[in-house]
This record gives structure tokens, sequence and C-alpha cells, in this order.
């Protein structure tokens, strides 16, 4: 199962309150490797109510690393920090690591959980493109400007559902999508509203 959240705060109330087990959890650091990996820990650790261990991941060195395998093959819920998901994708996308991501349940926090889709959304611009594709027709991104979120919706095929994730949201996927906290989720097909 694939859990989305919209951020930090969420992530600690979704603790609180999910069936998750969280005795094993791996932080996958990768999407944090410009804004500083142990800041984005040192504010997890003041969220996230249960010990962790970190994978880095904030270089290639990740994907031949045994020992962060093995973590991640141990792991009974994996967390994956905001940050860049272009450089997320990168050392994710048809790799060891991504291949383990694709095995575990997880938690993508922020913007990065659109790295996991068909689909990705650059939060750069708005713009689609590749995601490492493990689920098809819905591209998620986090609530933005109006003016980004119309090219987002312009450019997106007709056809993919836009889930655009406040900041209180939290989405799974199992197979199926559920909205478990609202938190301001806007759906939309071709432009207009939808549901999932």
């Amino acid at each position: 199962m694939q859990t989305f959240a919209g951020s930090l705060e969420t992530l600690s109330e979704w603790c609180a309150t999910s069936h998750a087990d969280l005795s094993t959890v791996v932080v996958v650091a990768t999407a944090a490797a410009y804004r500083g990996v142990d800041a984005a820990i040192d504010e997890l650790r003041a969220v996230l109510p249960v010990p962790f261990t970190v994978v880095r991941g904030a270089d290639r060195s990740v994907l031949t690393d045994r020992d962060s395998l093995a973590a991640l093959d141990a792991a009974s819920l994996i967390c994956c920090l905001d940050g860049s998901v272009l450089h997320a994708r990168t050392l994710w996308r048809d790799t060891a690591l991504g291949g383990a991501l694709r095995q575990k349940p997880l938690v993508a926090i922020g913007a990065v959980g659109s790295v996991f889709g068909d689909v990705m959304i650059d939060p750069r611009g708005g713009a689609p493109t590749v995601g490492m594709g493990c689920f098809s027709g819905v591209a998620l991104a986090m609530a933005t400007t109006p003016e980004q979120s119309t090219r987002t919706k312009t450019l997106l095929a007709p056809s993919c559902t836009l889930v655009e994730l406040g900041a209180t949201s939290v989405l799974t996927y199992d197979g199926t999508w559920r909205v478990e906290v609202d938190g301001g989720v806007m759906v939309t097909r071709g432009g207009k509203p939808a549901t999932l």
C-alpha cells in the first residue's frame, strides 16, 4: 500500500491513527538532497513518534550500497521525504532502490508522491513528465497557485486524473484510491471536477 501525505505534520497524525506496522520504519531522504538531508531528518524526528533508520540515498552510491538495500528489504514501512522530485526520480526510476520502494508499504511526503505515478508533475512549473509507473491514470501534485494548476490541467492528457493534495491531505492506494483525510484534495479530469 502506498500512502501520500501532504506534510510532515500530517504524517505524524497519520502514524497515530493508522494501522500501519511501524516496527521497522526506514526513511529514504533522496529528495531532500538539495535542501539538506540532515535538516530534513531533524524535521522528521520532531514529528515522527517512532524510531527509524535513515537511508540517505542522496547520490548514486546508494544504488549499489548493500546495507541500504538490505535496510529497505527489512522495512515494515518506508517513508520518502519531500524535496526535489526530479532528483528522486533519477535515483529511483528503473533502479534497485526504486524496486525496493515498489515492494514495501510506503508513505511519501509532499510533492515526492508524484514520482510514483506513470505521470509525474514537475512542481517547478507544473508540467507533466514521466514517473516511476507504480500506478497509472492518476497524477499527484501538491496544491499550488491557480495559474500553475491551470497550466498543469491544460498540459495533462484529458484521460489522466489530476489529484492536488493540500498540506493536511492523506491518500492511500492499494489498487483502489481512497481519500483518508480530505484536507483540501482537489480532483479533476480534463480540467473538470472528477472523482477518484
